[in-house]
């Protein structure tokens, strides 16, 4: 079942940079969660965008300036039930893409915005990896200072 761009959108608002720091290691998009004894749960996939072999994950940061369309961003699949096979049946079937824009004064390798919907406003989204790129985190602590977070 498909969730909309609007609940996906209002359920991505409120990921902070903790929560980015903690999950960015998971470059697939999708890993185990475990509970507090350490038994293995049920896995979650977090919304991770492709564009020209990075990923990306909705970041925060609400001032930016989305520029031209650089192309399209594509939802990887997300095998979070470890049944390898079924994730590549999937990913030949539909894949979910988003128009993908450049974000003023940043390389796109470090952040892209993304439109859910054509009539959305773009979303950040950031490079994941270790750390965020120092362009990024130096936008969210501008908007962490000036009380927005």
């Amino acid at each position: 079942m498909r969730t909309s761009s609007r609940t996906r959108r209002r359920a991505l608002t409120g990921l902070s940079a903790f929560a980015f720091a903690a999950v960015t290691g998971l470059t697939a998009g999708c890993g185990p969660m475990t509970g507090g004894g350490g038994e293995q749960g049920e896995a979650s996939c977090a919304f991770v965008v492709e564009f020209e072999k990075h990923r990306y994950r909705h970041l925060d940061i609400t001032e930016f300036t989305a520029g031209s369309q650089i192309g399209t961003a594509a939802v990887p699949v997300c095998d979070d039930t470890g049944g390898g096979r079924d994730a590549v049946s999937r990913e030949e079937e539909e894949q979910e893409v988003y128009r993908a824009y450049e974000i003023t004064g940043l390389d796109t390798s470090d952040a892209i915005a993304v439109r859910y919907a054509p009539d959305d406003e773009p979303s950040f989204m950031a490079r994941t990896g270790e750390e965020l790129p120092p362009e990024v985190r130096k936008l969210l602590d501008e908007q962490e200072q000036r009380g927005e977070r």
